[in-house]
This record gives C-alpha cells, structure tokens and sequence, in this order.
C-alpha cells in the first residue's frame, strides 16, 4: 500500500531503524481480529517490511491484485507529495506548566461584542489530520494515552492514515470516516507493531 524510500524523505528525516526502503502493506478487507491498541476491529490488516540494501532491488512489471477487497479499502495508484510539517502532540502530553498556558490562551477571547472564532489547539494545532509519516497521532474516540510495546518501551507514530483523503483517497474510509495509526517500537524492528484507530 505504501513504499518509502529514505533518501525520497526531507532532510534530517530517517525511516526507523535507518532502512533505506519501508514497506507498509495492507489487506484491504474487514479483519475483526487482530484489534488494535484499545480493542477496535474491522480495520484493514497491516505489516511493515523494511530493506536496509536496495541496490538489487526490482520493481515488478505487473502488480498483484487482491482476490477479495473492501471498495473503501481498494485505493488506486498513487504517488505521495511530501510536504514538510510542523505537528504537536496533545495537550494531553504536554508539560504541565505548558498546557495550563495553553488552556489560558483559549480562554483569553476579546471583549469586542463580536463573536471571535479562535483556534483550539486540541483540534486545530495539534495532532494534523489526514496522512502522514511521523509526528502525532490524533486522539478522536479515546483520551489520548501513550502506547507500549510489549517490552515496555514507548511506541513512536510511524505514520497516520486519514480518511476521505483529497487527492485520489477519496472514497478511502476507515471505519466510520476515523483515522488509522501505525505504532512501532524502536528498541526493536523485530517487535510487533500496533494500530490505534481514531
């Protein structure tokens, strides 16, 4: 479904355990198993396969198809247009100190008699939306909390799948119109990987 090569990446930007190719593949079919981080199902099925040497690499002449597939998890080929962002975590993560100041700055609104439209920054600053590598996950269904690997390490963000994504993902819907996360452990690549979908 997705395949990065690092040196396609912007500067000071590495794929996880300085691989040269990452590979994110998907079934596009409802699996009710395995759940993810907080036990939600019938998502698509994904797995990371990375390559630390692509000098003899090939590309297939044909692609394979799926026998069976979700139209909403049937995407059709695309290229990616990086872009360089500035994402933050939640509030939720934040020092404290930090998001008292946070909160207060909400709370500062004009006393002009005109209703004044601020930003939040839970919902506008924080944790963007769509698709993404790196940065943040965004917190919809549950209060944000921090996910482990089964070895007690912190799992990193490896990238974000939005939904009804413009620019050809359209009709890409997870779930009820949620996003999909994809965790990793960098203690390890062998480690498994984790979904939290929001």
């Amino acid at each position: 479904m997705l395949q990065l090569f690092a040196c396609d990446l912007p500067d000071e930007h590495a794929l996880p355990g300085g691989a040269e190719l990452l590979q994110v593949l998907w079934c596009p079919n409802r699996h009710p198993q395995p759940l993810d981080a907080f036990g939600h199902g019938y998502t698509p099925w994904l797995t990371i396969r990375s390559r630390h040497d692509t000098a003899n690499l090939r590309p297939l002449r044909e692609q394979p198809l799926a026998h069976t597939a979700a139209q909403e998890y049937t995407l059709p080929p695309c290229l990616l247009a990086l872009e360089e962002i500035t994402d933050y975590p939640s509030d939720a993560f934040l020092p404290e100190e930090l998001a008292v100041r946070i909160e207060e700055w909400e709370e500062d609104v004009p006393q002009t008699g005109h209703v004044v439209l601020k930003p939040s920054y839970f919902y506008d600053l924080a944790h963007r939306r769509g698709m993404k590598l790196g940065g943040y996950h965004r917190w919809s269904l549950t209060d944000p909390v921090p996910i482990e690997c089964e070895c007690g390490t912190p799992m990193e963000h490896l990238f974000q799948i939005g939904s009804m994504e413009p620019g050809g993902l359209e009709r890409l819907v997870i779930s009820r119109g949620y996003s999909l996360g994809l965790h990793y452990c960098p203690a390890s690549p062998e480690h498994p990987h984790r979904t939290v979908m929001q």
